[in-house]
């Protein structure tokens, strides 16, 4: 197993005497001297541990680089050093974020001793897997769906697969897998370009996705790259694929079959090398029946497909998002909150609607207006929407109670669905869709006592 280490000292003594000390064949070797060379390498590459000095020449370089890395990399490890060890410098370094610590008079036996002890704590290198992408996201889990997921996305990422099908529920992280393939491909240097289905009228979405020529309609008074010329050598993200019109899914077979787009009012093809990910919370073989998806395109689309199990089935993998989330926010806050192992089992025993996304918010709500230090399982409780009785699979899955849990929500907030749809784990159009499918008349809630 090789494992990247990154060495931060503005002494190039110190520098090249570590590169001397660590170098093996278990060590991927990074190393600068500067703190703004540092957070690019930090940010570009995935650093299992870092190894920092405290002085960049100044204490609060150091102290950053180490706050800086942590946030990217929470599960990674940092080792201090320092010419200094007074005790207040090695606590201030401990409470930025360093796991260990040494002087630099250390010699190479500690030095290697203490890297091996880094290295066995790095757990999270063998039954945690995380995939960093520009937006320092993660996608962490140490659950056999999560590991067979990640297996399915290098495999993706690395054969460079022309089309691929992201199924999933609302929340399950659609968007964040497309840019993990994107990120591990080699089309990672080329853009990666995203547009919502259901986010715009049918006309727009013609436009943006093909472009249009100068002229072709009213208010066209220049030409325009749609999404697919702007994808050019990249990734072309289509999520909610479902809500796509009828017509525009013609056009799109058209253009995934030969690798071409013609723009409204154009009579030339642009030739296009595009990657395109198309994702959906939807049954797409209902919609199929229904006769509001073509199945060309489902089959096309469909080559490879990723389906994303929801939180409820992979609810050992918690307890790390949970540590993720709090790590944020507590960086963003500058304080240290944690949570209670009972507040973790109760997290645990609920369905989670929203998913992922859902967590995230009740864990980033629960520690910013926490006012102890400790997040405990009472002050969870009233960031979850319903009972946890009625909280198993089976009832989730039970198109009845699902529905009741969104009448309920709209009860207690009186028919306003940014509140609502944030408490449900949908954004606000999703949940306008989900009414509408349910035949739920928003006005009723609004308008009870």
């Amino acid at each position: 197993m090789s494992y990247t280490i990154l060495i931060v000292d503005d002494s190039r003594f110190i520098v090249h005497s570590l590169l001397d000390i660590l170098n093996s064949h278990e060590h991927n070797l990074l190393y600068t001297y500067s703190k703004t060379e540092a957070k690019k390498i930090i940010r570009q590459n995935e650093i299992d541990i870092l190894i920092c000095d405290l002085m960049l020449p100044d204490k609060s370089d150091g102290l950053e680089i180490i706050r800086y890395f942590k946030q990217i990399n929470p599960y990674s490890k940092v080792l201090g050093i320092s010419a200094h060890p007074e005790i207040e410098n090695i606590v201030e370094m401990i409470r930025t974020g360093a796991d260990d610590f040494i002087p630099k008079s250390a010699n190479e036996k500690i030095i290697k001793q203490k890297i091996q002890n880094l290295k066995k704590d790095l757990q999270y290198k063998d039954n945690v897997y995380k995939i960093r992408t520009g937006l320092n996201d993660f996608i962490i889990g140490k659950s056999k769906q999560i590991q067979s997921i990640l297996e399915q996305i290098k495999i993706i990422a690395k054969n460079e697969i022309e089309s691929v099908l992201i199924e999933g529920e609302s929340g399950t992280g659609k968007e964040l897998v497309s840019k993990t393939i994107h990120k591990l491909s080699p089309r990672k240097n080329k853009p990666f370009i995203a547009i919502n289905c259901a986010g715009m009228p049918d006309t727009l979405v013609d436009s943006e996705l093909f472009g249009f020529e100068r002229g072709s309609f009213t208010g066209a008074y220049h030409s325009n790259q749609g999404k697919f010329e702007l994808a050019d050598e990249g990734v072309l993200f289509l999520d909610e694929i479902s809500e796509m019109p009828v017509h525009l899914q013609a056009k799109l077979l058209r253009v995934l079959e030969n690798r071409e787009v013609l723009r409204i009012g154009g009579k030339k093809a642009i030739p296009i090398n595009v990657m395109v990910i198309a994702a959906t919370n939807q049954d797409l073989l209902q919609k199929i029946k229904e006769g509001t998806f073509r199945e060309d395109i489902y089959f096309r689309l469909s080559m490879v497909k990723i389906v994303l199990p929801p939180l409820r089935e992979r609810k050992e993998d918690i307890p790390l998002m949970v540590e993720y989330f709090l790590n944020i926010i507590n960086e963003r806050t500058k304080r240290k909150i944690q949570i209670s192992s009972e507040a973790i089992n109760l997290l645990q025993q609920y369905h989670f609607p929203g998913n992922v996304r859902e967590l995230k918010n009740i864990i980033f709500n629960a520690a910013l207006f926490c006012q102890k230090t400790i997040i405990g399982e009472n002050f969870i409780k009233k960031y979850l929407n319903i009972n946890l009785e009625t909280s198993s699979l089976n009832s989730f899955n039970n198109k009845i109670t699902n529905l009741e849990m969104i009448k309920k929500t709209l009860k207690q907030n009186k028919g306003n669905i940014t509140q609502s749809a944030k408490q449900l784990g949908y954004t606000r159009e999703g949940l306008s869709r989900k009414l509408k499918s349910l035949n739920i008349n928003i006005e009723a809630f609004r308008n009870q006592d």
